[in-house]
Protein backbone atom coordinates (compact mmCIF):
# COMPACT_ATOMS: atom_id res chain seq x y z
CA UNK A 1 0.00 0.00 0.00
CA UNK A 2 2.79 2.39 0.94
CA UNK A 3 4.68 1.50 -2.28
CA UNK A 4 1.59 2.17 -4.41
CA UNK A 5 1.22 5.61 -2.83
CA UNK A 6 4.87 6.46 -3.65
CA UNK A 7 4.41 5.35 -7.26
CA UNK A 8 1.20 7.39 -7.62
CA UNK A 9 2.82 10.52 -6.23
CA UNK A 10 5.85 10.04 -8.51
CA UNK A 11 3.67 9.65 -11.59
CA UNK A 12 1.69 12.76 -10.64
CA UNK A 13 4.92 14.75 -10.23
CA UNK A 14 6.20 13.64 -13.65
CA UNK A 15 2.86 14.53 -15.26
CA UNK A 16 2.89 18.02 -13.74
CA UNK A 17 6.49 18.52 -14.85
CA UNK A 18 5.65 17.57 -18.45
CA UNK A 19 2.65 19.91 -18.49
CA UNK A 20 4.65 22.82 -17.10
CA UNK A 21 7.39 22.37 -19.72
CA UNK A 22 4.98 22.18 -22.65
CA UNK A 23 4.46 25.65 -24.25
CA UNK A 24 0.90 26.85 -24.34
CA UNK A 25 -0.37 26.76 -27.93
CA UNK A 26 -1.71 30.31 -27.67
CA UNK A 27 1.70 31.63 -26.62
CA UNK A 28 3.64 30.10 -29.51
CA UNK A 29 4.80 32.66 -32.07
CA UNK A 30 3.13 32.43 -35.47
CA UNK A 31 5.62 31.46 -38.15
CA UNK A 32 6.60 34.33 -40.44
CA UNK A 33 5.32 37.05 -38.09
CA UNK A 34 7.75 39.01 -35.92
CA UNK A 35 6.75 40.61 -32.65
CA UNK A 36 8.25 43.48 -30.66
CA UNK A 37 10.03 42.75 -27.38
CA UNK A 38 7.40 42.36 -24.59
CA UNK A 39 6.80 45.36 -22.31
CA UNK A 40 7.42 43.27 -19.15
CA UNK A 41 10.85 42.32 -20.44
CA UNK A 42 11.55 45.92 -21.47
CA UNK A 43 10.88 47.26 -17.96
CA UNK A 44 13.56 45.00 -16.49
CA UNK A 45 16.32 45.97 -18.94
CA UNK A 46 18.64 48.93 -19.25
CA UNK A 47 18.13 50.94 -22.42
CA UNK A 48 21.47 49.69 -23.81
CA UNK A 49 20.46 46.03 -23.46
CA UNK A 50 17.01 46.78 -24.80
CA UNK A 51 18.49 48.65 -27.77
CA UNK A 52 20.86 45.81 -28.63
CA UNK A 53 18.11 43.19 -28.40
CA UNK A 54 15.77 45.29 -30.53
CA UNK A 55 18.50 45.98 -33.09
CA UNK A 56 19.26 42.26 -33.45
CA UNK A 57 15.57 41.54 -34.01
CA UNK A 58 15.32 44.49 -36.41
CA UNK A 59 18.19 43.25 -38.56
CA UNK A 60 16.41 39.92 -38.94
CA UNK A 61 13.35 41.81 -40.18
CA UNK A 62 15.59 43.74 -42.58
CA UNK A 63 13.57 46.83 -43.44
CA UNK A 64 11.06 49.51 -42.46
CA UNK A 65 8.05 50.44 -44.59
CA UNK A 66 6.94 54.08 -44.23
CA UNK A 67 3.97 55.95 -45.68
CA UNK A 68 4.78 59.67 -45.67
CA UNK A 69 3.39 62.82 -47.26
CA UNK A 70 5.47 66.01 -47.30
CA UNK A 71 8.51 64.56 -45.48
CA UNK A 72 8.96 61.71 -47.97
CA UNK A 73 11.82 63.36 -49.96
CA UNK A 74 13.95 63.88 -46.84
CA UNK A 75 13.25 60.33 -45.69
CA UNK A 76 14.37 58.97 -49.05
CA UNK A 77 17.60 60.97 -48.72
CA UNK A 78 18.31 59.11 -45.46
CA UNK A 79 18.30 55.63 -47.04
CA UNK A 80 22.08 55.32 -47.18
CA UNK A 81 22.60 56.61 -43.63
CA UNK A 82 20.10 54.18 -42.11
CA UNK A 83 21.56 51.27 -44.09
CA UNK A 84 25.10 52.06 -42.97
CA UNK A 85 24.21 52.59 -39.29
CA UNK A 86 21.73 49.78 -38.73
CA UNK A 87 21.77 47.50 -41.78
CA UNK A 88 18.13 48.34 -42.48
CA UNK A 89 16.49 49.21 -45.78
CA UNK A 90 13.87 51.96 -45.93
CA UNK A 91 10.89 51.54 -48.20
CA UNK A 92 9.34 55.03 -48.36
CA UNK A 93 6.01 55.39 -50.13
CA UNK A 94 5.25 59.08 -50.68
CA UNK A 95 2.08 60.87 -51.72
CA UNK A 96 -0.63 63.23 -50.55
CA UNK A 97 -1.92 62.49 -47.07
CA UNK A 98 -5.43 61.82 -48.39
CA UNK A 99 -4.08 59.25 -50.88
CA UNK A 100 -1.94 57.45 -48.32
CA UNK A 101 -4.66 57.27 -45.69
CA UNK A 102 -7.04 55.80 -48.28
CA UNK A 103 -4.40 53.23 -49.18
CA UNK A 104 -3.88 52.31 -45.52
CA UNK A 105 -7.59 51.93 -44.78
CA UNK A 106 -8.18 49.83 -47.90
CA UNK A 107 -5.28 47.51 -47.07
CA UNK A 108 -6.39 46.98 -43.48
CA UNK A 109 -10.00 46.41 -44.54
CA UNK A 110 -8.70 43.57 -46.72
CA UNK A 111 -6.56 42.14 -43.92
CA UNK A 112 -3.31 43.36 -45.49
CA UNK A 113 -0.68 44.87 -43.18
CA UNK A 114 2.26 46.33 -45.08
CA UNK A 115 3.24 49.55 -43.29
CA UNK A 116 5.26 50.11 -40.08
CA UNK A 117 5.25 53.92 -39.71
CA UNK A 118 2.87 56.61 -40.98
CA UNK A 119 3.98 60.28 -41.14
CA UNK A 120 1.62 63.04 -42.25
CA UNK A 121 -0.37 66.10 -41.21
CA UNK A 122 -2.49 66.11 -38.05
CA UNK A 123 -5.72 66.07 -40.05
CA UNK A 124 -4.80 62.79 -41.74
CA UNK A 125 -3.42 61.29 -38.54
CA UNK A 126 -6.39 62.15 -36.33
CA UNK A 127 -9.10 61.88 -38.95
CA UNK A 128 -8.20 58.45 -40.29
CA UNK A 129 -5.02 56.73 -39.07
CA UNK A 130 -5.69 56.99 -35.34
CA UNK A 131 -9.49 56.97 -35.43
CA UNK A 132 -9.43 53.75 -37.49
CA UNK A 133 -7.49 52.02 -34.72
CA UNK A 134 -4.23 51.72 -36.67
CA UNK A 135 -2.02 53.63 -34.20
CA UNK A 136 0.21 51.83 -31.70
CA UNK A 137 1.13 53.44 -28.33
CA UNK A 138 4.52 54.99 -29.05
CA UNK A 139 5.98 55.80 -25.64
CA UNK A 140 7.07 52.19 -24.90
CA UNK A 141 9.00 52.20 -28.20
CA UNK A 142 11.21 55.18 -27.27
CA UNK A 143 14.58 54.03 -25.93
CA UNK A 144 17.35 56.57 -26.46
CA UNK A 145 17.86 58.87 -23.45
CA UNK A 146 18.34 61.86 -25.76
CA UNK A 147 14.90 61.23 -27.27
CA UNK A 148 13.21 60.87 -23.88
CA UNK A 149 14.88 63.95 -22.36
CA UNK A 150 12.07 66.54 -22.29
CA UNK A 151 14.56 69.41 -21.80
CA UNK A 152 15.74 68.90 -25.38
CA UNK A 153 12.28 69.59 -26.85
CA UNK A 154 10.32 72.81 -27.41
CA UNK A 155 8.63 74.11 -24.25
CA UNK A 156 10.47 71.48 -22.19
CA UNK A 157 8.12 68.63 -23.03
CA UNK A 158 7.91 65.81 -25.52
CA UNK A 159 5.63 67.01 -28.33
CA UNK A 160 2.79 64.51 -28.06
CA UNK A 161 -0.38 65.59 -29.85
CA UNK A 162 -2.71 63.24 -27.98
CA UNK A 163 -3.28 62.01 -24.44
CA UNK A 164 -2.63 58.37 -25.35
CA UNK A 165 0.82 59.31 -26.68
CA UNK A 166 0.31 57.70 -30.06
CA UNK A 167 1.10 60.81 -32.17
CA UNK A 168 4.51 62.51 -31.95
CA UNK A 169 5.20 65.80 -33.75
CA UNK A 170 8.68 66.33 -35.19
CA UNK A 171 8.13 69.97 -36.20
CA UNK A 172 7.14 73.20 -34.49
CA UNK A 173 7.87 76.09 -36.84
CA UNK A 174 6.25 79.51 -37.25
CA UNK A 175 3.90 79.98 -40.19
CA UNK A 176 4.73 83.33 -41.74
CA UNK A 177 1.34 84.05 -43.25
CA UNK A 178 2.18 87.03 -45.49
CA UNK A 179 4.98 86.80 -48.06
CA UNK A 180 5.96 89.56 -50.50
CA UNK A 181 8.06 90.08 -53.60
CA UNK A 182 10.61 92.42 -52.02
CA UNK A 183 11.40 94.06 -55.38
CA UNK A 184 7.78 95.22 -55.53
CA UNK A 185 6.76 95.62 -51.87
CA UNK A 186 8.64 96.56 -48.73
CA UNK A 187 7.76 94.05 -46.01
CA UNK A 188 6.96 96.78 -43.49
CA UNK A 189 4.25 98.15 -45.81
CA UNK A 190 1.98 95.46 -44.40
CA UNK A 191 1.72 96.02 -40.66
CA UNK A 192 -1.73 94.46 -40.25
CA UNK A 193 -3.81 91.95 -42.16
CA UNK A 194 -6.37 94.72 -42.57
CA UNK A 195 -3.86 96.57 -44.75
CA UNK A 196 -4.59 93.95 -47.41
CA UNK A 197 -8.12 95.35 -47.73
CA UNK A 198 -6.80 98.67 -49.06
CA UNK A 199 -7.74 99.37 -52.72
CA UNK A 200 -4.10 99.22 -53.87
CA UNK A 201 -3.98 95.48 -53.08
CA UNK A 202 -7.18 94.60 -54.94
CA UNK A 203 -6.49 91.59 -57.18
CA UNK A 204 -2.82 91.52 -56.14
CA UNK A 205 -2.82 89.00 -53.27
CA UNK A 206 -2.39 85.36 -54.29
CA UNK A 207 -3.99 82.97 -51.79
CA UNK A 208 -3.13 79.38 -50.94
CA UNK A 209 -6.39 77.42 -50.93
CA UNK A 210 -8.04 77.47 -47.46
CA UNK A 211 -11.02 75.34 -48.52
CA UNK A 212 -9.18 72.05 -47.96
CA UNK A 213 -7.10 70.95 -44.98
CA UNK A 214 -3.54 72.25 -45.21
CA UNK A 215 -1.50 75.36 -44.51
CA UNK A 216 -4.15 77.77 -45.85
CA UNK A 217 -7.02 76.32 -43.86
CA UNK A 218 -4.88 75.91 -40.73
CA UNK A 219 -3.97 79.60 -40.81
CA UNK A 220 -7.56 80.65 -41.53
CA UNK A 221 -8.94 78.60 -38.62
CA UNK A 222 -6.15 79.64 -36.22
CA UNK A 223 -6.75 83.35 -36.91
CA UNK A 224 -10.52 83.00 -36.53
CA UNK A 225 -10.51 80.74 -33.47
CA UNK A 226 -7.96 82.91 -31.64
CA UNK A 227 -10.11 85.97 -32.53
CA UNK A 228 -7.18 87.65 -34.24
CA UNK A 229 -9.46 88.18 -37.25
CA UNK A 230 -13.18 87.68 -37.82
CA UNK A 231 -15.14 86.16 -40.68
CA UNK A 232 -16.11 89.60 -41.98
CA UNK A 233 -12.42 90.32 -42.67
CA UNK A 234 -12.14 87.16 -44.77
CA UNK A 235 -15.37 87.95 -46.64
CA UNK A 236 -13.94 91.34 -47.58
CA UNK A 237 -10.61 89.79 -48.52
CA UNK A 238 -12.35 87.26 -50.77
CA UNK A 239 -14.29 90.02 -52.51
CA UNK A 240 -10.99 91.79 -53.29
CA UNK A 241 -8.90 88.87 -54.58
CA UNK A 242 -8.74 86.32 -57.36
CA UNK A 243 -7.52 83.61 -57.84
CA UNK A 244 -6.72 80.95 -55.24
CA UNK A 245 -4.17 78.23 -55.97
CA UNK A 246 -3.84 74.71 -54.60
CA UNK A 247 -0.37 74.25 -56.09
CA UNK A 248 1.79 75.52 -53.22
CA UNK A 249 5.06 75.64 -55.13
CA UNK A 250 3.45 77.45 -58.06
CA UNK A 251 2.18 80.10 -55.67
CA UNK A 252 5.73 80.96 -54.55
CA UNK A 253 6.98 80.75 -58.14
CA UNK A 254 4.42 83.33 -59.30
CA UNK A 255 5.36 85.55 -56.36
CA UNK A 256 9.09 85.30 -57.11
CA UNK A 257 8.53 86.11 -60.79
CA UNK A 258 6.53 89.22 -59.90
CA UNK A 259 3.24 87.96 -61.27
CA UNK A 260 1.76 88.87 -57.87
CA UNK A 261 3.37 91.17 -55.28
CA UNK A 262 1.83 89.51 -52.20
CA UNK A 263 1.05 85.89 -51.25
CA UNK A 264 -1.06 84.70 -48.37
CA UNK A 265 -0.39 81.34 -46.66
CA UNK A 266 2.66 80.43 -48.76
CA UNK A 267 4.42 77.29 -47.58
CA UNK A 268 7.70 78.09 -45.85
CA UNK A 269 9.66 75.20 -47.37
CA UNK A 270 9.06 76.64 -50.86
CA UNK A 271 9.79 80.19 -49.70
CA UNK A 272 13.12 79.01 -48.24
CA UNK A 273 13.92 77.18 -51.46
CA UNK A 274 13.44 80.34 -53.54
CA UNK A 275 15.28 82.50 -51.02
CA UNK A 276 18.31 80.21 -51.21
CA UNK A 277 18.20 80.58 -54.99
CA UNK A 278 18.33 84.38 -54.59
CA UNK A 279 14.70 85.14 -55.45
CA UNK A 280 13.26 88.40 -54.02
CA UNK A 281 10.80 86.84 -51.57
CA UNK A 282 10.51 87.98 -47.96
CA UNK A 283 8.08 87.82 -45.06
CA UNK A 284 5.88 90.56 -43.64
CA UNK A 285 4.83 90.40 -40.00
CA UNK A 286 1.28 91.63 -39.33
CA UNK A 287 0.67 92.65 -35.73
CA UNK A 288 -2.16 90.13 -35.27
CA UNK A 289 0.45 87.36 -35.06
CA UNK A 290 0.84 83.83 -36.36
CA UNK A 291 0.85 80.23 -35.18
CA UNK A 292 3.26 77.31 -35.03
CA UNK A 293 2.76 74.42 -37.41
CA UNK A 294 3.45 70.71 -37.06
CA UNK A 295 2.92 70.44 -40.83
CA UNK A 296 3.37 66.91 -42.20
CA UNK A 297 5.74 65.82 -39.44
CA UNK A 298 3.36 63.87 -37.20
CA UNK A 299 4.59 60.33 -36.62
CA UNK A 300 2.56 57.21 -35.80
CA UNK A 301 3.73 53.65 -35.19
CA UNK A 302 1.26 51.41 -37.00
CA UNK A 303 0.02 48.35 -35.15
CA UNK A 304 0.06 44.83 -36.64
CA UNK A 305 3.21 46.01 -38.44
CA UNK A 306 5.33 43.50 -40.37
CA UNK A 307 8.63 44.93 -39.07
CA UNK A 308 7.92 46.21 -35.53
CA UNK A 309 11.48 46.07 -34.19
CA UNK A 310 13.00 47.71 -37.27
CA UNK A 311 10.35 50.42 -36.95
CA UNK A 312 11.43 51.09 -33.35
CA UNK A 313 15.10 51.37 -34.26
CA UNK A 314 14.33 53.78 -37.10
CA UNK A 315 11.88 55.80 -34.96
CA UNK A 316 14.50 56.40 -32.26
CA UNK A 317 17.07 57.46 -34.86
CA UNK A 318 14.53 59.74 -36.56
CA UNK A 319 13.83 61.58 -33.27
CA UNK A 320 17.49 61.73 -32.23
CA UNK A 321 19.65 64.82 -32.75
CA UNK A 322 21.26 63.21 -35.79
CA UNK A 323 17.95 62.21 -37.33
CA UNK A 324 16.26 65.55 -36.68
CA UNK A 325 19.27 67.49 -38.01
CA UNK A 326 19.01 65.42 -41.17
CA UNK A 327 15.28 66.09 -41.52
CA UNK A 328 15.53 69.79 -40.71
CA UNK A 329 18.24 70.40 -43.28
CA UNK A 330 16.34 68.38 -45.86
CA UNK A 331 13.01 70.20 -45.42
CA UNK A 332 14.16 73.61 -44.11
CA UNK A 333 11.53 73.42 -41.37
CA UNK A 334 12.47 73.82 -37.72
CA UNK A 335 12.48 70.68 -35.61
CA UNK A 336 10.66 70.54 -32.29
CA UNK A 337 14.05 69.66 -30.77
CA UNK A 338 15.90 72.64 -29.31
CA UNK A 339 19.43 71.30 -29.83
CA UNK A 340 19.44 71.23 -33.64
CA UNK A 341 21.77 73.66 -35.50
CA UNK A 342 19.66 76.23 -37.35
CA UNK A 343 22.19 77.76 -39.74
CA UNK A 344 20.46 76.13 -42.74
CA UNK A 345 17.20 77.97 -41.99
CA UNK A 346 16.55 81.68 -42.39
CA UNK A 347 16.06 83.51 -39.09
CA UNK A 348 12.54 84.53 -40.11
CA UNK A 349 11.55 80.84 -40.19
CA UNK A 350 12.77 80.14 -36.64
CA UNK A 351 10.79 80.21 -33.40
CA UNK A 352 11.43 83.36 -31.40
CA UNK A 353 12.27 82.88 -27.74
CA UNK A 354 9.59 84.32 -25.48
CA UNK A 355 7.15 85.05 -28.30
CA UNK A 356 3.55 83.99 -27.75
CA UNK A 357 2.09 82.19 -30.76
CA UNK A 358 -1.53 81.66 -31.68
CA UNK A 359 -2.88 78.20 -30.94
CA UNK A 360 -3.38 76.04 -34.03
CA UNK A 361 -6.63 74.14 -33.36
CA UNK A 362 -5.74 71.61 -36.05
CA UNK A 363 -3.23 70.08 -33.62
CA UNK A 364 -6.10 69.16 -31.29
CA UNK A 365 -7.60 65.72 -31.79
CA UNK A 366 -10.97 66.74 -30.34
CA UNK A 367 -11.17 69.82 -32.56
CA UNK A 368 -10.23 67.90 -35.72
CA UNK A 369 -12.87 65.24 -35.05
CA UNK A 370 -15.66 67.47 -33.71
CA UNK A 371 -15.24 71.07 -34.91
CA UNK A 372 -13.07 71.17 -38.00
CA UNK A 373 -15.82 70.35 -40.49
CA UNK A 374 -17.77 73.46 -39.49
CA UNK A 375 -14.79 75.72 -40.14
CA UNK A 376 -14.07 73.99 -43.44
CA UNK A 377 -17.65 74.74 -44.47
CA UNK A 378 -17.15 78.41 -43.51
CA UNK A 379 -13.96 78.63 -45.58
CA UNK A 380 -15.63 76.93 -48.54
CA UNK A 381 -18.56 79.35 -48.46
CA UNK A 382 -16.22 82.37 -48.38
CA UNK A 383 -13.44 81.29 -50.74
CA UNK A 384 -14.99 78.56 -52.88
CA UNK A 385 -16.03 80.91 -55.73
CA UNK A 386 -12.40 82.04 -56.16
CA UNK A 387 -10.89 78.62 -56.80
CA UNK A 388 -8.98 78.19 -60.04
Amino acid sequence: MYLKRIVSVSLLFVLLLVISCTPDKASRPVQGVTTPIPVRQISQESWEIRWERTLQAAQKEGKVVIYASSVAPALKDSLKVVKQKFGLDLDVIGGRGSELRGKLVQERTNGIFLVDIFISGANTIFGVVKSSGAAEPMEPALMLPEVLDSKLWYNGELPWLDEEKKVFSMYQYPVNIVTVNSDMVKPDEIKSYYDLLEPKWRGKVLLNDPTVTGIGFNSFSALVLNKALDLDFFRQLASHQNPILRDQRLQVDWLARGRYPVALWARSVHVAEYQQAGAPVAYAYPKEGTHLSTDGGNVVLVNKAPHPNAARIFLNWLLSKEGQTFMQEGLLQQSAREDIPTKSIGTESLRQTGKKYLIDPNDSERWVLEEQSKYLEMAQQIFGPLLR
